[in-house]
């Protein structure tokens, strides 16, 4: 039986990669590839951090899960503001045994480092660091619990946190090397069988950096030394896994699409937090005011919290189901139709193409669809949805954010692996992994091992 390392990249996608390659920045990736068998990954819908990563580690899609987005689809109604509330989905929300739990009960151990979404952090066989979405120090947030202490000794820090806007590229660099520091040190001290730790600083960098060449080639130079180190240390009969959650692209533009349900009447607004915030944008000194905050979600009869790249999550407000819910079952063809022609037209001005509006049962499958976003609305990918507010319905700016394919890279000294799927999904790393480990696969795991052993 092997051990393996998996080292995530959030973000990166093969695209980038070259792009990095030719600049000369990565050059001990570039070299390890040769060597190794590697694609791309079909993330999931819409493909953002946590139900990305949580299908990857669970082996399923999201309707087995739970997990969509950022925030649970659910409303809660606040009787103090008389609205709808969406919390932000954390490790509780997950309903699906993720690879560390599998592993756990065939007792072998683990040492898992900053993965997205493992906050606050279950038990396990080995050692646990929860990672993005953490929200600080102060927290428990490692299994067991006298891990944060010894690592908080030695200098970790969470990084860049959940909502933070603010970050420099030194910091990015900072928590990197921070980060490559614990991952060595656990390594080495520590029995392992699977070990995993997310880099979240590549998502990060391009975000905010996105363009600025100077600023890329420090930040992903960094995380090559870090690979470069970490595989160093290890056995050489270790397989090693690289991967991310979903890829990042730029975009012609952005469609508004809170802004279109408004235009439509589909969407109410809060007129006093609206005058409020562009009183502050015109001043220049925009106070915590979001779009959350300007909606009246429990008035709206459809409005979108989920957003990402080409797709985005419709939630209708229907009766029988949502707290004050006004929406009724014979009303929604035609609220879903008259959603579709405003949206083809507005892009057929632009040469966009709406694909089509799709219901949730037409996208994921499984117990937990009650989780989901009602519909999913999918361009043909050259213009990105956006859920803010905005004056117009649809800009035409060049902008960046994920996009649907990421990467997988498997290396190993027994090189002779059959490849067996030529177009892996995310939730295929899950029983790929178990297999090399030599566990079973769960029945009801959605994905099949991308390379036999």
């Amino acid at each position: 039986m092997s051990k393996v390392i998996v080292i995530g990249l959030d973000a990166v996608n093969w695209y980038v990669l070259k792009t990095l390659f030719k600049w000369n920045c990565m050059p001990f990736l570039k070299n390890y590839l040769q060597k190794a068998i590697v694609g791309q990954l079909i993330s999931t819908i819409p493909p953002d951090t946590p139900p990305a990563w949580t299908s990857m580690f669970t082996g399923k899609n999201p309707g087995k899960h739970g997990v969509y987005g950022f925030f649970h689809c659910n409303p809660i109604f606040n009787e103090k503001s008389e609205d709808y509330e969406f919390r932000l989905v954390n490790s509780n929300d997950i309903k699906a045994k993720r690879l560390w739990d599998i592993v756990s009960e065939n007792g072998m151990r683990n040492i898992v480092i900053n993965a997205p979404l493992t906050y606050p952090p279950k038990k396990l066989n080995g050692l646990l660091i929860s990672g993005f979405m953490t929200p600080n120090l102060k927290s428990n947030f490692t299994y067991p619990l006298w891990l944060k202490y010894l690592i908080l000794k030695r200098g970790y820090n969470l990084g860049v946190v959940y909502g933070q806007k603010k970050y420099t590229p030194l910091e990015l660099i900072n928590s990197i090397r921070i980060k490559k520091h614990i991952i060595k040190f656990l390594l080495k001290k520590y029995s392992w069988d699977l070990a995993i730790s997310v880099f979240m600083e590549t998502d990060q960098v391009m975000h905010k950096y996105w363009g600025n060449r100077e600023v890329m080639k420090m930040v992903f130079g960094e995380i090559d030394l870090a690979i470069k180190e970490i595989l160093r240390d290890l056995p050489k009969d270790v397989v090693v896994i690289i991967v991310s959650d979903h890829g990042f692209k730029e975009y012609r533009g952005t469609i508004y699409i809170n802004r279109i349900l408004w235009k439509l009447g589909f969407l109410k607004i809060k007129y006093r937090k609206l005058l409020k915030f562009l009183f502050y944008k015109l001043r220049n000194s925009i106070k915590n005011i979001s779009t959350f905050d300007i909606i009246q979600f429990n008035k709206s009869i459809a409005y979108a919290i989920l957003s990402s790249t080409n797709c985005t999550g419709l939630l209708l407000n229907l009766m029988k189901r949502d707290p004050k819910g006004i929406v009724k079952e014979e009303e929604i063809d035609n609220i879903i139709e008259r959603l579709y022609k405003e949206l083809a037209k507005i892009c057929h001005r632009f040469n966009e193409e709406i694909i089509n509006i799709y219901s949730k049962d037409d996208i994921y499958w499984g117990p937990f669809l009650e989780n989901a976003p009602d519909y999913i609305i999918k361009t043909k990918n050259n213009y990105r949805f956006s859920t803010a507010l905005n004056i117009r319905m649809l800009e035409e700016k060049i902008t960046s954010t994920h996009s649907s394919k990421g990467i997988f890279i498997i290396r190993h000294p027994d090189i002779g692996y059959e490849r067996l799927n030529l177009n892996p999904k995310i939730w295929d790393i899950a029983p790929t992994i178990l297999r090399i480990l030599n566990v079973k696969t769960p029945n009801d795991m959605d994905g099949q091992p991308i390379v036999s052993n």
